[in-house]
C-alpha cells in the first residue's frame, strides 16, 4: 500500500520534506495523525533515502489501513467482476420488472375509470423505489440484498393476490401484468437462492457484505 502512495507523492510535498531536518522528520511521522497521508508517505521516503535510522513501521501500518479503507469505500459502489450470472441475471430482471409496473399502472388508471386508483401512484412511487435501490444492491453483490427480497416479496404477495383479483375484474390488462410483475420479481427470488448464487455469495462472504 505504501509503495502505491510513493508512486502519488505530491511533488509540492517532496520539496517541503527535503527541507526538514531528521529530527523533524521523526517528529512528522510519530505523529501520523496531524498531516495527510501523502505528506506522511513522502516524509518516510524522504528518511530512506537519507539512510536515517527512524522507525516508520506504525505510521506505514496506518497509512496501509487508511488507504485500505478508501479502496474499500470505492469497491463499495462498482459492480464486482465476478459477480456470477444468474445474480446479474436476477437484477435486470428486477429492472425489468418495474417496467412493467409502470405499464401496469397506466393501464390502471386508463383502462377503466376507477375511484380511488389515483390512490395508488404514490404508494407505487415508493415500491418502485424499493425495487430500484434493491436490484442496484443485488448487482453489487451485496449478500443481505435478497433476504430483504425475500421478506418484501412474502408481504407483498398477500398484495398482489387482492390487487390482481381486484384488476381481473375492473382491467384485466393491468391484472395481467401484475401477475406478469410479481412471476418475474418471483424468478428473480429463485435464482439468487439457487445453489450457483449461493456459493458465489459464500466465496465472497465479507467483500460485498455492506
Amino acid at each position: 500500500y505504501l509503495a502505491y502512495l510513493l508512486i502519488n507523492i505530491n511533488p509540492m510535498f517532496e520539496a517541503k520534506v527535503k527541507g526538514k531536518s531528521d529530527q523533524e522528520l521523526e517528529e512528522i511521522v510519530n505523529h501520523p495523525k496531524d498531516y495527510q497521508p501523502e505528506f506522511l508517505s513522502a516524509a518516510i521516503e524522504e528518511i530512506k533515502s537519507r539512510g536515517v535510522k527512524i522507525d516508520t513501521s506504525k505510521t506505514e501500518n496506518i497509512i496501509a489501513e487508511e488507504q485500505q479503507t478508501k479502496i474499500n469505500s470505492a469497491q463499495r459502489w462498482k459492480i464486482p467482476e465476478n459477480l456470477h450470472p444468474k445474480i446479474r441475471l436476477a437484477s435486470n430482471l428486477l429492472f425489468a420488472s418495474l417496467v412493467i409496473g409502470v405499464i401496469r399502472q397506466f393501464f390502471a388508471q386508463t383502462s377503466y375509470s376507477i375511484s380511488g386508483l389515483s390512490d395508488e401512484a404514490l404508494p407505487g412511487l415508493f415500491s418502485g423505489l424499493i425495487v430500484i435501490a434493491m436490484a442496484y444492491a443485488i448487482r453489487l453483490g451485496i449478500s443481505w440484498a435478497r433476504i430483504l427480497l425475500l421478506v418484501f416479496m412474502v408481504f407483498g404477495l398477500f398484495l398482489t393476490i387482492s390487487f390482481v383479483s381486484f384488476y381481473i375484474e375492473y382491467a384485466p390488462v393491468a391484472g395481467i401484468l401484475e401477475l406478469l410483475q410479481t412471476l418475474v420479481q418471483l424468478y428473480a427470488l429463485v435464482l439468487l437462492f439457487q445453489k450457483p448464487a449461493s456459493n458465489w455469495y459464500k466465496e465472497n462472504d465479507g467483500l460485498f457484505s455492506s
